[in-house]
């Protein structure tokens, strides 16, 4: 399990959270039609579990990013 009271590994994974988070927002802005709507509200209901393996992809995609921040030897220690 990380160590989430190292300040500055705390920061990171943040900062690197709201980026994720800023590109999802100006993208639902930018592509909010009624077609969309309704399959993010099915994505949403479903549990990571069933959801299609194309969409698990996209949330191990977020994942990676993220942990793009962690050192390398953090799990190390």
């Amino acid at each position: 399990m990380l160590n989430i009271d190292n300040t500055d590994l705390m920061e990171k994974i943040a900062d690197k959270v709201h980026e994720i988070w800023a590109e999802w927002y100006t993208h639902q802005r930018d592509n909010s039609t009624p077609k969309n709507i309704k399959r993010w509200e099915r994505q949403a209901s479903q549990s990571y579990a069933d959801l299609p393996e194309f969409d698990k992809e996209k949330d191990r995609q977020i994942v990676r990013r993220v942990l793009a921040v962690v050192p390398e030897d953090y799990f190390d220690k």
